[in-house]
């Protein structure tokens, strides 16, 4: 069978979805199940298995996997580049050597789905809250301390830093999270996010 480039464009395009259907599947522990791997074991924050989990230091890129040595110390980690990641982007980050957070779907084999500047993070504004909508593109979250809720825009650039499975969990369970996001235009955008 051949493939042309419009065939091959859909399919990696759908590969991200697929992914995140068979990681969201009933067999996984969401937020909160016994069934998590502890922060000290991955070498970052994290949540349950199935859901984003994150660290930060460094990487180096090698074939199609990554190295990423903990900023708080501990064995550097290996996984996957999903396919949500851009090469030249990834490979700006490893000449750089700057430091980055990771956010990667951990188990037999994790697979990184999102690599940001951690300044990106450190100069964002943060809320913390239940959320109350959640989408592929937009997320809505009521801040602990009241007031109005907080409609926040995902851009596609930055969706694969957010499990809508997990967030969906998050909003059935009232439990609230940390969102980083960023004012421009007039609008408010998510950048990520992290269990509270």
């Amino acid at each position: 069978m051949q493939y042309n480039a419009v065939t091959r464009r859909a399919a990696i395009r759908l590969l991200p979805l697929i992914l995140v259907l068979a990681l969201s599947g009933p067999g996984l522990a969401g937020c909160g199940d016994a069934g998590g791997t502890s922060a000290a074991t991955t070498g970052g924050k994290s949540s349950a298995s199935g859901s984003l989990k994150h660290v930060d230091g460094t990487v180096k890129l090698a074939d199609q996997s990554l190295l990423v040595t903990p900023s708080a110390g501990g064995e550097p980690l290996s996984m996957a580049a999903g396919p949500e990641l851009a090469a030249a982007e990834l490979q700006a980050l490893t000449a750089s050597a700057e430091p980055v957070r990771v956010y990667f779907r951990d188990g037999d084999d994790p697979v990184a789905v999102r690599v940001q500047r951690t300044a990106a993070t450190d100069s964002a504004t943060s809320a913390t809250g239940a959320v109350t909508e959640i989408s592929d593109t937009t997320l809505t979250l009521q801040p602990d301390g009241g007031g109005d809720p907080l409609r926040l825009t995902i851009r596609p650039e930055d969706a694969a830093g957010f499990d809508v499975v997990h967030l969906k969990q998050h909003q059935s369970q009232k439990a609230s999270i940390k969102v980083f996001y960023e004012e421009a235009n007039g609008a408010a955008y998510a950048l990520s996010y992290e269990d509270a």
